[in-house]
Formats: structure tokens, C-alpha cells, sequence
């Protein structure tokens, strides 16, 4: 039983590291072609640290806490059922 609940895991975590690495890719790959395709007046308005605090704080949010958020309701709904 201890076996089975160790492979359940190993999996459910594994599968969330995917989720999470392509939700991370699309986030990024979408921001960073937006900042790319912004005009000039938006690079002289916005200092290059405030872009560079927002990719890595969005990015966090996505690596970090939605897999963690995701697990948490998943064990929740298996609780209540």
C-alpha cells in the first residue's frame, strides 16, 4: 500500500512539473514577444527593471504557487469525496 501511495505521488508530482514548465514556457514565450513588438515611447516610459521584475514575478507566480494552489484543491475535493 506504502509502494502504490510512493508511485501515486511520484507521478502526480511529475505531472504537475510538466503543467507547470509549459504553463511557465507560454506565459513567457507570450510576455516577452509582447515587450518585443512594443513601441519605442513604451521602452522610454518603462525603466528596463520594472520589465525585468514583471517577467520574474509573473513567472514565479506560475513556477511556484499554482502548483502548489492546484494541489491543494485537488487534495481538498479528494478529502470532501
Amino acid at each position: 500500500m506504502t509502494a502504490a501511495r510512493s508511485i501515486v505521488a511520484l507521478s502526480r508530482n511529475v505531472y504537475w512539473f510538466f503543467c507547470a514548465f509549459q504553463a511557465s514556457k507560454a506565459l513567457h514565450t507570450s510576455m516577452l514577444w509582447s515587450v518585443l513588438r512594443a513601441p519605442m515611447a513604451f521602452f522610454n516610459a518603462t525603466p528596463l527593471g520594472r520589465i525585468t521584475a514583471r517577467f520574474s514575478v509573473d513567472v514565479n507566480v506560475v513556477d511556484v504557487e499554482l502548483p502548489d494552489q492546484m494541489n491543494d484543491v485537488i487534495m481538498a475535493g479528494a478529502a470532501v469525496s
